[in-house]
């Protein structure tokens, strides 16, 4: 689920505010499923709905007018704070550190297993491909069918230079012959050139 998504399932949930026992209990269910839904975004998320899993029980009882109202303003104002976080870019900055952490840890496994070239070239391809998908996603992209497909969306946003588009091809060939098994064209020298490449990547667009 994107963050376009969140936002507008959270903008939807009108019903806050009224003193409907089930009406509530739907609301918070439907809440709660979409505080799920930010589980995709690391584990940072679950600092922004800390303070709200009492109100994901039920805090008031059928037939309680005050008791409802005030489980109603509780959870509404659970609602507008995370509406807040990502209006603010707060959960976007969360999602993309968490993705540049997730890339460096395999950049870094891919760094481990370098004496062993085939190894680290499906490792640092599979970093590249994904840190290219999910930068062209982080910029709004959408049925990205791979590699070529996200350097030539990320080109067109200008977020890579038409030099390092072209820079790019000799990896797009290396990431194919790693798919296909095809050992005698990966050379040492090209792995190590691919994870130079990445960490300068990732610290540019997700942080270092």
């Amino acid at each position: 689920m994107s963050i376009d998504d969140i936002e507008q399932r959270l903008q939807s949930l009108s019903i806050f505010g009224a003193d409907d026992y089930f009406a509530l209990l739907l609301g918070s269910s439907q809440l709660r499923e979409i505080a799920g839904a930010l589980d995709s975004y690391g584990p940072e998320k679950q600092a922004l709905i800390s303070k709200t899993e009492a109100f994901f029980e039920t805090p008031a009882k059928e037939g309680d007018a005050d008791g409802l109202r005030k489980w109603a303003l509780a959870i509404d104002t659970i609602r507008q704070g995370m509406i807040w976080d990502i209006q603010s870019g707060r959960l976007a900055s969360i999602r993309t550190r968490y993705q540049g952490d997730v890339l460096r840890d395999l950049i870094a496994i891919s760094r481990e297993c370098e004496s062993h070239k085939d190894i680290a070239a499906v490792l640092a391809c599979a970093a590249l491909e994904t840190a290219m998908r999910r930068l062209a996603e982080n910029c709004g992209a959408s049925a990205i069918s791979g590699l070529s497909s996200a350097a030539n969306y990320l080109r067109s946003v200008g977020k890579i230079t038409k030099e390092e588009r072209r820079f790019l091809d000799p990896f797009v060939d290396l990431r194919d012959s790693a798919l296909h098994s095809d050992w005698g064209k990966v050379t040492p020298s090209m792995v190590a050139s691919l994870l130079g490449y990445l960490e300068q990547f990732v610290a540019a667009h997700f942080g270092k």
